[in-house]
């Protein structure tokens, strides 16, 4: 069973992974020890071993609304059952051509019992720009108009979730050639 569960979470190409590597790596040298878990690639995982899928980015496109919910229950459960302290980067919703998908609904948050919530931001175009240099996924949303506005469905839905779940909620902004200052920022977010 996790000691503690924090959620991660940003559009694609916002650099959550990114800053989570570089803070957990500074945190690890003091002797503090986090195991960073993609939600996406459990529930991919889950979902391909039983002929679902075969690429995460099918996921979107291709699964109806029941079948995406029992496997977040699954992946959930997976995640909950991991030892030591857990950092779980996900998404806050998931777009999809028949509308938006909670990343975090009720069911997931009462396995996952997350004691923060932390979101990493960044300016539509700075996202933009690394996702168009990341050839090996198939976003479905190119405008910064669109990232925009799923960064503010990711706010809205993380003020839910956090009233939801009593974690705490903090969003950090990783702009382009501050990687150091955002990674800052998520090692005080996980020491307070």
């Amino acid at each position: 069973m996790a000691e503690e569960i924090v959620i991660l979470a940003g559009v694609p190409g916002a650099g959550k992974t990114s800053v989570a590597e570089l803070a957990l790596r500074k945190m690890a040298e003091e002797g503090e020890r986090y195991k960073i878990v993609n939600f996406g690639d459990v529930l991919f995982e889950l979902m391909k071993k039983d002929g679902i899928v075969e690429h995460k980015d099918e996921i979107r496109a291709k699964v109806d609304q029941d079948t995406y919910v029992k496997y977040q229950k699954m992946a959930a459960e997976k995640i909950a059952e991991e030892e030591g302290r857990i950092i779980v980067t996900t998404h806050m919703s998931l777009m999809t051509p028949s509308g938006f998908y909670p990343g975090l609904p009720t069911y997931v948050l009462e396995r996952l019992r997350p004691s923060r919530i932390i979101i990493i931001e960044a300016p539509a175009e700075e996202i933009r720009m690394r996702q168009e240099a990341d050839k090996t996924r198939v976003r479905g949303y190119d405008f910064e108009k669109d990232i925009d506005m799923y960064q503010q469905f990711n706010r809205m839905y993380a003020v839910a979730y956090s009233a939801m779940s009593g974690a705490r909620l903090k969003i950090i902004q990783n702009r382009q050639n501050r990687l150091k200052e955002a990674a800052e920022e998520f090692i005080q977010a996980l020491r307070l």
